[in-house]
């Protein structure tokens, strides 16, 4: 459905409308039912469920239902929703709040679109879902999102204890976002080669010494807090949203305690190096990723500084 008004116009892409999504929920369970009933037939030819017996019948109904309801889900976890395209041109109906539970869907299909160099969007939106979880559940993040009449248009995630929020996580929700993972990678052998290939060894050591870690680590003398994730859906871009969103986490880092902060930004016509100059970032270097992909480093200071470029 496609709303008019002189501010906002949403023209949804590939977002399932109602009807589009009972039937791809419908088709799941299809799926899952033509799975379990193969599981079924060829568990019935196996000589411990040859007799029929009541506790044979219960098992080989829970194998074989547990197994398509994993398989069919696996499978279906592989394409990521896309946010409507959004055009702005009034900015005083821009509000910039909290991102709230509701708010993870559009997060996890907007960095899919904006930002799909990354490796994490190649494990699909479930993992997706789960990573921005924890910048909304972790008490050492944050998450915005920038809305337009409460259509979200942008969103910014960060961290204002890089160390603390990496312990969080890998403590809080450490298993699940590797469950998740494994379990994308079963179904994907690029990613998982890529995985193997550039981040197993490091994601170890990280995993062991996050364990190792304890919580009253030595802390900086200046916190720095880590801009992770920036970005607007593109119809709305050149309306100052992008502006909005930094602001406000700068605003929320500050008021952490942190006298400083940091972001990386891809080189080239990818990334946003001017967007940050003209803003007050400054650059102090280059970095190689997992990837071999280059990246600027760029940090800021907090104190009394203007993130929005003004004089």
């Amino acid at each position: 459905m496609t709303e008019q008004n002189p501010e906002i116009s949403l023209r949804p892409r590939s977002v399932l409308t109602s009807s589009g999504w009972h039937w791809s929920k419908l088709a799941f369970w299809l799926s899952v039912g033509a799975l379990s009933a193969a599981v079924s037939f060829g568990l019935h030819h196996l000589p411990y469920f040859a007799e029929h017996e009541l506790i044979g019948s219960i098992v080989a109904v829970v194998i074989a239902s547990s197994t398509a309801v994993l398989a069919v889900g696996l499978a279906a976890n592989r394409r990521h929703a896309h946010p409507p395209v959004v055009v702005v041109a009034g900015p005083e109906q821009q509000q910039v709040s909290p991102a709230v539970p509701e708010d993870i869907e559009f997060c996890a299909s907007l960095h899919a679109l904006a930002l799909s160099h990354g490796f994490f969007v190649s494990l699909g939106p479930l993992f997706m879902r789960a990573y921005y979880e924890t910048f909304l559940s972790s008490p050492h993040a944050v998450a915005l999102v920038a809305k337009v009449k409460g259509h979200p248009v942008g969103m910014v995630v960060g961290v204002t204890d890089p160390a603390a929020h990496a312990r969080w996580a890998v403590r809080r929700r450490g298993l699940v976002l590797a469950g998740i993972g494994a379990g994308a990678m079963l179904t994907r052998p690029v990613p998982t080669a890529r995985f193997i290939r550039t981040r197993l060894c490091a994601y170890r050591r990280a995993w062991r010494d996050n364990r190792a870690a304890g919580e009253t680590d030595e802390q900086p003398t200046t916190r720095r807090a880590v801009l992770t994730h920036i970005a607007v859906l593109p119809g709305a871009r050149g309306a100052g949203i992008g502006d909005k969103l930094a602001h406000q986490f700068l605003d929320e880092a500050r008021g952490a305690g942190c006298g400083q902060a940091a972001l990386t930004t891809l080189t080239g016509e990818r990334g946003a190096r001017d967007f940050y100059l003209t803003r007050g970032w400054r650059e102090e270097g280059t970095r190689i990723g997992a990837d071999g992909q280059a990246s600027l480093y760029m940090t800021i200071e907090l104190d009394g500084c203007d993130p929005t470029g003004a004089a």
